[in-house]
């Protein structure tokens, strides 16, 4: 038989046979005591992994309407922030610092129907969206300044033309899929002007598919 290397103490040894591994009795029980726990921790981690398939189906039984709403606004969100990178905020003109957040024109308690539409989000300062509501009259002045009143009427126009939204889970989770993949896409991309941003949202509220 052709010499082999221990398999626990490295030393080089004939073997009887070609299924032989290790060189003698006392490596022969440390070999079989390190497969044990090879193979313990082995069955532990299938059982971690089931659990947590397990604790994720259940999570998901419980969850309601609300929370898939929420986990696709949080998508949205990034989406905003991702496009609007590098300006101001929407309603002030401030420097948004490090912590910008995804504002809405037209508030999500008072306009449900379109708080996922990319037209109606923008970033904004923690202080204008947190402390001023919103900053309403701001929002809607910049907007105007740079877009033009044509494009805050169409923002305007939304609340009419889905006056009402009623998405199933199934349509939330498959919007949220697509919004992950363009998070993706986007963090690829560096800052864009005013026509890029604005351009973008029309073409991926399109894709998301909920304002077509």
């Amino acid at each position: 038989m052709k010499d082999k290397k221990c398999k626990v103490c490295d030393k080089v040894f004939n073997p009887n046979n070609s299924i032989q591994k290790v060189c003698s009795v006392n490596c022969a029980i440390e070999f079989a005591k390190k497969a044990t726990v090879k193979e313990s921790l082995t069955v532990q981690k299938q059982e971690k992994k089931a659990w947590e398939f397990r604790k994720n189906e259940m999570k998901e039984k419980i969850k309601t309407l609300s929370d898939y709403q929420n986990e696709l606004q949080k998508e949205i969100n990034t989406i905003v922030r991702l496009l609007d990178r590098g300006h101001s905020c929407i309603s002030s003109g401030r420097n948004t610092g490090g912590k910008v957040d995804a504002g809405h024109c037209f508030s999500r308690g008072a306009f449900p129907s379109i708080r996922f539409n990319l037209h109606n989000i923008w970033s904004q300062s923690v202080h204008d969206n947190q402390y001023l509501s919103g900053n309403f009259n701001g929002f809607r002045t910049r907007l105007i300044e740079k877009f033009g009143a044509s494009y805050f009427e169409y923002i305007e126009s939304l609340r009419l033309e889905y006056s009402s939204l009623k998405l199933t889970k199934d349509e939330l989770t498959q919007a949220k899929l697509i919004c992950k993949e363009i998070i993706k896409e986007l963090k690829e991309e560096g800052f864009l002007d005013d026509v890029e941003r604005l351009d973008y949202r029309y073409k991926l509220n399109k894709r998301i598919g909920i304002y077509v």
